[in-house]
């Protein structure tokens, strides 16, 4: 993987799962209200819509307007963004969906930590300092949202 692909695939990952943590914490946070099938429409539309807006922003900012980079951007947001909602597919109890949610997205954290460059610890620390805030800010709302 050359740098820029490198570049986009941790941009698009990162903004990806961030996103979609912020849209799945107030969901899951709203109980029984919201179905698990809702929680999925709603990620697989995060997906597709950051997938698109992701790549083609990419592009379109790209003075040389390389498709390559703009459909790793793309994918990777995509496939990322889908990503926190995948245990919410198994139809379990919505708090065990929540968990799995959680650390997928942690998980996603470690990935992007590692492919940052530079030394290991301050690419851990800023990985997961954009993370959490992200993290805290979804579950934030959720706790604020009106029933």
């Amino acid at each position: 993987m050359d740098a820029d692909s490198r570049t986009e695939t941790i941009f698009g990952g990162f903004d990806g799962t961030v996103s979609a943590i912020g849209v799945i914490a107030p969901l899951t946070l709203a109980g029984q209200r919201v179905a698990a099938s809702a929680i999925v429409v709603a990620a697989v539309g995060l997906a597709i819509n950051s997938g698109w807006s992701m790549g083609s922003g990419q592009y379109i900012s790209d003075p040389r307007n390389r498709i390559h980079l703009a459909l790793v951007m793309g994918l990777a947001t995509l496939v990322f963004s889908f990503l926190p909602a995948a245990p919410f597919l198994l139809g379990g109890p919505r708090i065990l969906d929540g968990i799995g949610s959680l650390l997928i997205t942690l998980l996603v954290g470690v990935l992007i930590a590692e492919l940052r460059p530079g030394a290991r610890t301050p690419s851990y620390r800023l990985t997961f300092s954009v993370l959490l805030v992200g993290i805290g800010l979804g579950t934030t709302w959720g706790l604020l949202a009106p029933n």
